[in-house]
């Protein structure tokens, strides 16, 4: 993928998905992405927030110029729910 993107002429943002499993931060940079997910995806309460954020304390090393790790977006304002019925099961 990321030779298909450097090859098309533009300028993109290759950011890669496999929500933090398998090491991602081990290999990732190999694969010349410029950002990848490093969590699986936030929940809105307080625990998963601090959660995922703990979760990364032990790898800033692996994340530098033109790789950078993606933390899954902030759920914020929602207070347990949402339009989706994953996250809305998951609150309560």
């Amino acid at each position: 993928m990321s030779l298909a993107l450097k090859n098309s002429g533009q300028e993109i943002l290759f950011s890669a998905c496999n929500w933090g499993e398998d090491n991602v931060y081990l290999w990732i940079r190999e694969s010349g992405a410029h950002m990848y997910r490093s969590t699986g995806d936030i929940q809105d309460h307080w625990n998963s927030i601090k959660n995922l954020a703990l979760s990364q304390l032990d790898k800033e090393c692996y994340t530098g110029s033109f790789c950078h790790n993606d933390m899954d977006m902030l759920v914020v304002g929602m207070y347990g729910g949402s339009n989706n019925s994953f996250i809305g099961a998951a609150a309560t």
